[in-house]
């Protein structure tokens, strides 16, 4: 059977964690990092999205999670924490007598077996932006899963850098121009 985490059990978790990491700093995150890269547990996993550098979640080439500590003074205030708790009660309904399904693959692998009652979500390494990916995405591969995803038979949702001060991302504009486009600032 799946456990639900339920939101109760999330504020719990991080109010009691974000102390522990208040009181112990630094070192205190990099031994839930550790934790998280033996068990996987989601409630760390969430822990992360607060007290990493920027949110960001990135694992390296062995599956492992890599970010570095945000060095945020009380990175779980109560008013935090009380946000995170709403968003969990929110997928929580949303995802409700659903039948959701995350994959870890090849994306070719992946979306080979899609079908029109999907919704992909994709967020491949950046294109435009220097970012080493260990040389393992190139235009090429860009290029072809802009091509594959506009000819796949169920929607998609695309995650990707637009615009900075000082230029567009051309491949934005090469290769998903004229598709439904919804903008969030970070």
């Amino acid at each position: 059977m799946k456990e639900i985490l339920s939101p109760e059990h999330v504020r719990s978790y991080l109010t009691a964690e974000g102390k522990i990491l208040l009181s112990k700093g630094e070192d205190y995150y990099y031994v839930v990092r550790e934790r998280f890269n033996r068990t996987g547990d989601p409630l760390d996993f969430i822990f992360f999205n607060r007290s990493c550098f920027n949110g960001v979640m990135r694992f390296n080439s062995k599956g492992e999670f890599n970010i570095l500590f945000f060095r945020k003074r009380d990175c779980f205030r109560q008013a935090y924490v009380t946000k995170i708790v709403n968003q969990i009660s929110q997928i929580l309904i949303i995802m409700q007598d659903k039948d959701w399904e995350f994959r870890i693959g090849d994306w070719r692998d992946v979306l080979e077996n899609i079908t029109e009652d999907d919704l992909v979500y994709l967020d491949p390494p950046y294109i435009g932006r220097h970012t080493d990916y260990y040389q393992q995405w190139s235009e090429d591969d860009a290029a072809d899963l802009a091509r594959i995803a506009r000819n796949s038979p169920c929607g998609f949702a695309l995650s990707m850098w637009k615009e900075n001060k000082y230029r567009l991302n051309q491949h934005i504009t090469s290769y998903w121009d004229g598709l439904v486009e919804r903008t969030f600032i970070t």
